[in-house]
């Protein structure tokens, strides 16, 4: 897999325990850097403003719909994303996040390096 170290990955996620946690697991893997966002709105924000190699994208954020919107969103700007999420694969369907990787909670690093090394070779 490429040198991450020089990276930064976004882990969007308003559990702040699970946030750290998975700060935790992408520094374990090599990321230079981690931003955490609780909302769409520090996401975006976080996106427009740093160089963000990667987003790890929660589906469950606590306002309705607003992962659908995130992920939409990201999708437009090009910036590549991994759906993170405790759901089942059904809830992919016929949303603009279908097809990306997807690990599920609770994380487990080599799924995780699995997703991070699927995205920055450009698959998604």
């Amino acid at each position: 897999m490429t040198d991450l170290s020089g990276l930064t990955a976004l882990v969007v996620e308003d559990q702040y325990l699970i946030a750290l946690d998975l700060e935790s697991h992408l520094r374990a893997i090599g990321f230079g850097d981690v931003l955490l966002a609780g909302n769409g709105a520090e996401a975006m924000d976080a996106a427009a403003t740093s160089q963000v190699a990667v987003a790890l994208l929660d589906m469950g954020l606590e306002e309705q719909d607003e992962s659908l919107h995130l992920a939409e969103w990201f999708a437009q700007q090009g910036l590549r994303f991994i759906v993170v999420t405790g759901y089942g694969d059904e809830f992919a369907q016929g949303h603009p996040f279908y097809g990306r990787p997807v690990v599920r909670k609770p994380y487990n690093v080599h799924e995780l390096t699995r997703a991070v090394a699927q995205v920055l070779e450009g698959a998604n």
